[in-house]
């Protein structure tokens, strides 16, 4: 009877603690974006490189290359860029189509874009559901390492509370290995233009034109890195010219 009531005793203890706080709970909205780890982000390419550049001053950069070299990274990045009449009159050249025609092929490609930015929109949002269920398993865990920490040696309830505790990091490992699936996944998803559509577009191989983005992505970043030093050359003159005044 002893044996029982003191077992009776320990669990009221513990729903009692458990009573008294307040819910936690995870909220979406709370939560914001998860970056990955360093080691799990991949190297660092000229796409990634390109992102950081100020859109307004890649588009300087794009107005000053030759329509055949602007068309190519244009229809790359074809929801961000509009095509001039000279770009369109290239791509019918190549292409051998009518003006109409390239501007039909040219809006499925911008379809194609928006189909792989919505794609990627779900991975993103599975993802920060993923990381929100490994945040609320682990502060359950917590909470269960607290409790047993908090329990005299002579009682049958570290047992399930061990059990619970063991259960809930199967699920936290289950989870961060579902979470490194999607951080891969969304890594190799592009929301670019397709090569082979571009190539189609232009009438040539799907190599040359990754060779051809690969050369102009080198080329526009110079260009905007040779005007970055020019800026900020200008801008010291003008200042030791001030303060000499």
């Amino acid at each position: 009877r002893a044996y029982l009531l003191g077992f009776v005793l320990d669990d009221l203890v513990l729903e009692w603690k458990r009573g008294s706080r307040e819910l936690e709970t995870v909220s979406m909205e709370t939560l914001g974006e998860f970056p990955a780890p360093p080691d799990e982000r991949g190297p660092l390419s000229d796409e990634s490189s390109e992102d950081t550049v100020d859109r307004g001053a890649l588009s300087e950069a794009l107005g000053e290359l030759e329509p055949s070299k602007a068309v190519v990274m244009k229809l790359l990045y074809v929801e961000d860029y509009e095509l001039k009449a000279s770009e369109l009159r290239y791509l019918a050249e190549a292409s051998g189509c009518e003006i109409a025609e390239v501007l039909s092929r040219v809006d499925r490609l911008r379809a194609t874009v928006r189909e792989r930015e919505a794609s990627l929109k779900k991975m993103e949002d599975a993802l920060d559901a993923v990381q929100a269920w490994i945040q609320l398993y682990e502060r359950r865990r917590q909470r269960l390492l607290e409790d047993l920490s908090g329990l005299p040696p002579v009682s049958s309830a570290p047992q399930r509370l061990g059990e619970e505790e063991t259960e809930l990091q199967r699920k936290i490992e289950r989870r961060r290995r579902q979470r490194a699936k999607l951080l891969e996944q969304t890594q190799r998803r592009k929301v670019t233009a397709p090569y082979k559509d571009i190539a189609a577009l232009l009438n040539t191989s799907v190599g040359n034109v990754g060779s051809q983005i690969a050369r102009l992505r080198r080329e526009l970043l110079g260009k905007i890195g040779a005007k970055g030093r020019r800026g900020d050359g200008e801008s010291m003159e003008a200042s030791s010219s001030t303060r000499l005044d």
